[in-house]
């Protein structure tokens, strides 16, 4: 057996394969470029002796996940003395935390290493038994995977698939195996909708009819016997690869090709190159046949030992198949009579009819009996079809043993036995899910409510002993609605008759209690009365002394309980009293806004002597807010006046200074223009120009265009005087 070392991301093995498969190898996240050498000096039960030793295969891989966040691809395979077996598995489901291709690897390569054997119906059992481990290992996701199974003796071999990973077998320039996928894009090419070129319909390729995980019957796929030759290339990929490479362009890539690793590195550059945003997992292997295992030519040996023990071995074979014939006959027609008995109460359990699908079930287990178990293969299957039948009888005998409890009023016990029914129906997938698993809910269902239906009325019943009357009626009225939602018509008019009793019995304290409840109710009237007059007088004393907050909310307390007692005429007599409070409360605050108000008018004033003209404005706005807010007009127009005189006077101070200002400034432009410098004269005299025309006093501004009139005419007279004489 060769050691093939993991790479450091790829996955542990399962223990069942680590156990049986110590040397196999695995990978779901790197490339493997081990070159798999030597032997381990056992003979594994082969009988062919190390044919491994006399021939050359070797294997290399590359399994990625492109951009998913994780690998759900899985490839191994494992080198025995006188097998190979190699394996490839894509996860089809949403499990963050299995990865599903990878229990489907190492349950076949763990199978294999078992019975190695290149039998198609050893193959097609080792994936049914990686399928139901993926059924018995889903949790809250149903595990789904597509696999790929290549066998060979090192001189034929063999494959066996489900799903859409992918075999291609080339031999020299051509293409002599590819296998047939599991999928709808399959079938559109075998009715010739489509053609066969990898380029349409692949959108259809995902759409499987058969995969690893699935409910119902698995279809497995196997191949016939294939010799082997030197130089074969075998090619094992996933979905995620041969969906962007064609079979084709595989074969384009072998071109000048004498590596297994050039060429896996040769198509994931052509992989790689098709590649838009997302890349998907993808796991390709490829094994170079450099060597096959040629058998030995010994045909005249083969034939004198043939004619030495032939004859006598005849006689004998010809003797055990006329026994086994007969055997044979008698066993099948068995079989086929198990069938007929099996069959129909798997009808009848679809029905729902489960008493006569046990008379079934029973029959089929008495003409088992017949079927002998021996540690033969016949003998182990034989064996297999008694623990299949007794699943169903013994999950359909604790059916109707429940309905029986059931009826009997037993619903503890007959839940204990539907739940133990559907317990036991989990050591056979296939009847699991042939049962009505909701109908056999629905029971367990009926029989908690029955028994709680029986537990409310024995609570109701002792409740009512106690006086606990309200608790009673909702314990029995919740009693009724489960009985009457399940149809329990029995505890239904049981219910009924405890009701009509229960409420006559509340009706009479009810009665009683409400004639005392008057007395009560009157004599506790007249007393809250006498204190809520009380109360109403110290509220009218306090208004009186000037605690109109305290009145107020005495009045308040006043009004709502004369409401409570239903004294609307006393209640509406304390609505004014509250009035006049809230009135004189709302005097006394205007009185005191006025006063604060009339601080801000004197602060205006006192601004206005100081010619603080903005403070003043700021305060006598204070001041006619305040006046607004507690509706005093006339004070409002006051304080107006007294906003429109410090606006006026603020405009006034404002165009007085503005006019000193521009003074300076034409005081400028003369002393400029005595010392001849006209144009900083004139400048002045523009600047001072356009502030007097900003604050509108236009009769200063003519006298300045005057002004600049005289410095232009100066300045040209001085230029004529310089160009005709020379002087300044």
């Amino acid at each position: 057996m060769a050691v093939i070392p993991r790479g450091p991301s790829a996955p542990q093995m399962s223990r069942a394969a680590q156990k049986n498969a110590p040397k196999a190898a695995r990978g779901t996240g790197k490339r493997n470029n081990s070159n798999p050498s030597g032997a381990d000096g056992k003979n594994l039960g082969q009988g062919r002796g190390f044919r491994r030793l006399s021939s050359d295969f070797e294997t290399k891989f590359i399994s990625e996940k492109g951009t998913k966040p994780k690998n759900k691809d899985y490839f191994g395979f494992v080198e025995l003395d006188g097998f190979v077996c190699w394996v490839v598995a894509e996860s089809h489901d949403n499990d963050k935390d299995v990865v599903s291709a990878k229990i489907a690897v190492d349950t076949v390569l763990s199978m294999f290493v078992k019975k190695p054997s290149l039998s198609k119906r050893k193959l097609k059992s080792h994936i049914a038994e990686a399928h139901r481990q993926l059924k018995l290992q889903s949790n809250r996701y149903n595990l789904k995977a597509s696999i790929m199974v290549v066998a060979t003796n090192y001189t034929k071999m063999r494959y066996a698939h489900c799903g859409n990973c992918r075999l291609n077998l080339f031999r020299g320039d051509s293409i002599s195996i590819k296998s047939r996928d599991k999928s709808l894009y399959q079938d559109m090419i075998s009715k010739g909708l489509i053609p066969d070129d990898g380029e349409h319909g692949l959108e259809e390729s995902r759409n499987l009819s058969s995969y690893l995980g699935k409910h119902g019957i698995l279809k497995v796929d196997v191949s016939k016997k294939t010799v082997l030759y030197d130089e074969d290339i075998l090619l094992l990929s996933t979905w995620g690869f041969w969906e962007k490479v064609t079979t084709l362009e595989m074969l384009d890539a072998l071109e000048e090709i004498e590596e297994p690793l050039e060429y896996l590195e040769e198509l994931q550059d052509l992989f790689l190159s098709k590649q838009e945003d997302t890349i998907n997992n993808h796991t390709i292997a490829a094994i170079f046949a450099h060597k096959t295992f040629q058998e030995p030519n010994n045909k005249r040996k083969i034939i004198k030992m043939a004619l030495i023990i032939g004859i006598p071995v005849l006689i004998v074979v010809i003797s055990l198949s006329i026994l086994s014939y007969r055997r044979n006959v008698r066993r099948n027609r068995t079989i086929a009579t198990i069938a007929s008995h099996e069959s129909r109460g798997d009808t009848f359990i679809v029905d729902r009819n489960y008493d006569r699908a046990l008379f079934e079930f029973d029959s089929a287990i008495r003409e088992s009996r017949e079927l002998r178990e021996t540690r033969w293969r016949r003998g182990r299957e034989n064996r297999e079809i008694r623990e299949a039948l007794e699943v169903r009888q013994r999950v359909t005998q604790l059916i109707v043993d429940g309905d029986a409890l059931f009826a009997s009023s037993r619903y503890r016990d007959a839940r204990r036995s539907f739940e133990n029914a559907l317990l036991e129906a989990r050591n056979n997938i296939d009847f699991f899910d042939l049962l009505e698993i909701a109908d056999i809910e629905n029971k367990i269902s009926l029989c908690d409510d029955f028994e709680y239906t029986t537990e409310l009325i024995s609570l109701a019943d002792y409740q009512a002993e106690l006086g606990q009357y309200d608790r009673a009626l909702a314990n029995l009225s919740e009693a009724r609605r489960i009985a009457e939602r399940n149809r329990n018509i029995d505890a239904g008019r049981e219910i009924n008759l405890r009701l009509e009793r229960l409420r006559s019995q509340i009706e009479a304290n009810e009665a009683a209690e409400s004639e005392a409840n008057r007395i009560a109710s009157e004599r506790e009237r007249a007393e809250r009365l006498q204190e809520i007059e009380i109360l109403e007088l110290e509220a009218d004393r306090a208004l009186r002394e000037g605690n109109f907050e305290q009145a107020i909310s005495m009045f308040n307390r006043v009004q709502a309980s004369y409401i409570e007692l239903n004294e609307m005429a006393r209640a509406f007599a304390i609505e004014q009293k509250i009035v006049d409070a809230n009135n004189s409360i709302r005097q006394l605050e205007a009185d005191e806004q006025a006063i604060i108000a009339e601080g801000h008018v004197r602060i205006g004033d006192m601004y206005m002597l100081e010619n603080r003209f903005s403070d003043a404005l700021v305060s006598y706005r204070s001041a006619r807010d305040i006046f607004s807010l507690i509706r005093r007009p006339d004070d409002v127009v006051r304080v107006n006046e007294n906003i429109s005189l410090a606006q006026t006077r603020q405009r006034e101070h404002e165009i007085m200074s503005a006019i000193y200002e521009i003074n300076q400034i034409e005081e400028e432009g003369d002393a400029f223009l005595l010392e001849g410098i006209f144009w900083q004269a004139r400048e002045r005299y523009r600047q001072a120009q356009a502030l007097f025309r900003g604050i509108n006093q236009m009769e200063r501004v003519l006298i300045l265009q005057d002004k600049i009139r005289d410095v232009d005419a100066l300045e040209a007279e001085l230029i004529e005087r310089i160009l005709e004489h020379g002087e300044v």
